[in-house]
């Protein structure tokens, strides 16, 4: 039963501590204010006319348990402001109803003063202080002249009393509220003021602390980044390498002009990714290795081998002295290595070996960037790759078209010879009779174009290699000679005029194919109307003969061994 009353009398709880104080200090007003309302409400009811005491009285609770239950619901803004402009208006009206500034009901105006200072802040304390000078000199001046009306509730010697101390508590209640909450203010600042001493020395002594570790991290970053812009200036210059012979060495001087290693290798994996065949280095030991075919065995020799068979980076701080790996004697003067694998698409192509003079020149932090190199490399491998092998298939294919293409245009020139036109300026177009011209067959023979005079030229039709006739040009004899940008503006006429060719022989080709499907289908569709196979042969055998356009078309289902006739 208490913890429930508790919980009633309770204030709400905020995260804000200030809020908390807050919200305290107006709960503990609101639930003095009742008490004293209540109290005030015993020498009212032994009055003579106790009816509008008691309902002023009720009045003035109802309110206050009204602003504290808008409290508890959070709202402590508005809780505070009805709160304070309540009991305002509520004082006011009990003094212009009672006998004004002679009941000691005057001195609440104090107590509403201090808790809007407390709830509301110091300028607010202001304002509510002269608004309420003001209406204490109304009040005042409305006494002297006697227009204040009677006193609606009338005081006793007792009630009077009773009234003084339930004041005076309530003041007192207010103020010790007021100067605890000023104590808790103090504490909690000058616990704050600590708290934040303690903040300050230590963060100055992260500061120091952190001001170390930034020099050293941006030396280490400053090195991190020149070695990303070298990696990107390599991966951008390797990207636009589509030849593989050229890339590969290309590749290992870049490294090593960029990043100052001494011997640069590219390794790619044999066919059966067996060993791990040198395909480039900068360095004269790498050349001289290059020259001899060097290869390492997968899995087994150097740390190449390792890296091709792990498919992960690995540093060997002193080659020398590692018992795992090689020691090479056309790269004698290496102290560190790192080798890291060339994977692109996922599929491991083989490794990039990196090679320096210095001890312990290559750090776990090294790996990340020439990753990136490594992989950028690869990829560019990769693409390089890819693009000879759609050239050689690009290649294949123009060639077997044409090849095609020749012979088709042989067999249309052998079919129709004497294919050729002749337009003048007295003639329309009409077909050209006669041999070739020496000039003409100059310009097929030699496969450019000729100037057999000044006023005429020859131009041959060339289509993939293969010369399919000439155009020849002649001006009237008047004219002026043929001049560059004219012969120039007639040869790309021509190239047109190839193309364009071209399109018509696939497209004459393209319907001679769809006339012998259609009439393949149509025969096919014929034969099939019928089940019986003699009739399927007399269709066969007459449709045959007119789609060849034959005088006899004979079938004969030759007999086995052994049948007659009979």
């Amino acid at each position: 039963m208490l913890t429930k009353i508790r919980q009633i009398l309770a204030p709400p709880i905020f995260k804000d501590p200030e809020k908390n104080h807050r919200a305290n200090f107006l709960n503990t007003i609101l639930l003095t204010f009742i008490a004293a309302n209540c109290v005030m409400a015993i020498p009212i009811f032994f009055t003579t006319n106790p009816i509008p005491g008691l309902l002023t009285d009720g009045i003035a609770i109802s309110l206050w348990m009204t602003f504290r239950y808008i409290l508890k619901r959070g709202h402590i803004q508005l809780a505070s402001n009805l709160t304070v402009g309540g009991a305002w208006v509520l004082q006011t009206s009990l003094l212009f109803l009672l006998d004004g500034l002679h009941r000691p009901i005057f001195a609440i105006y104090f107590l509403i003063i201090i808790i809007t200072i407390v709830l509301r802040g110091r300028n607010a304390g202001y304002i509510l202080t002269g608004i309420t000078t003001i209406v204490v000199i109304a009040v005042h001046i409305a006494y002297v002249q006697e227009l204040l009306p009677p006193p609606i509730i009338p005081t006793s010697l007792l009630s009077g009393l009773i009234q003084n101390i339930a004041f005076m508590f309530t003041i007192a209640a207010a103020m010790a509220l007021a100067m605890r909450n000023l104590n808790e203010a103090i504490k909690q600042s000058y616990q704050s003021e600590q708290a934040q001493q303690e903040a300050i020395q230590n963060l100055q002594e992260m500061q120091a602390t952190l001001q170390q570790r930034v020099i050293e991290r941006t030396e280490t970053l400053q090195q991190q980044a020149s070695q990303i812009q070298a990696a990107a200036e390599v991966g951008q210059a390797a990207a636009t390498i589509r030849d593989i012979e050229i890339l590969l060495p290309q590749v290992t001087r870049l490294i090593s002009e960029r990043f100052d290693f001494y011997h640069i290798g590219i390794f790619m994996l044999d066919e059966n990714n067996e060993y791990a065949v040198l395909k480039a280095a900068n360095s004269e030991g790498g050349k001289q290795m290059l020259e001899r075919g060097h290869r390492l065995k997968v899995g087994e020799v150097g740390i190449v081998g390792y890296v091709t068979s792990q498919q992960k980076a690995r540093i060997a701080l002193d080659v020398g002295e590692d018992a795992t790996f090689f020691d090479n004697p056309y790269l004698p003067e290496t102290r560190s290595e790192m080798a890291l694998p060339l994977i692109a698409g996922g599929r491991l192509l083989g490794a990039l070996d990196v090679q320096s003079k210095r001890e312990a020149a290559f750090s776990n932090e090294d790996i990340t960037v020439l990753q990136v190199l490594a992989d950028q490399v690869a990829i560019a491998i990769e693409n390089a790759r890819l693009f000879a092998e759609r050239q050689e298939a690009l290649e294949s294919a123009q060639r077997a078209f044409g090849e095609l293409s020749q012979e088709a245009w042989s067999e249309l020139l052998r079919d129709q010879s004497d294919l050729g036109f002749l337009s003048t300026f007295t003639q329309n177009v009409q077909p050209a009779e006669g041999e070739w011209t020496p000039g003409m067959v100059e310009a097929a023979k030699l496969g450019k174009i000729t100037k057999i005079t000044p006023q005429a030229i020859a131009i041959p039709i060339i289509l993939r290699g293969q010369t399919l006739g000439v155009v020849r040009l002649v001006k009237s004899e008047d004219a002026a000679p043929w001049n560059e940008d004219e012969i120039e503006l007639m040869d790309t006429l021509i190239d047109q005029l190839e193309v364009a060719l071209e399109s018509a022989r696939l497209f004459r080709e393209t319907q001679q194919r769809a006339k012998r499907e259609r009439l393949v289908s149509d025969i096919t569709t014929k034969i099939r109307s019928t089940t019986d196979p003699e009739q399927m042969l007399k269709t066969a055998v007459e449709e045959l003969k007119q789609a060849l356009n034959t005088a006899q078309a004979h079938f004969v289902i030759p007999q086995a061994e052994g049948e007659t006739n009979d």
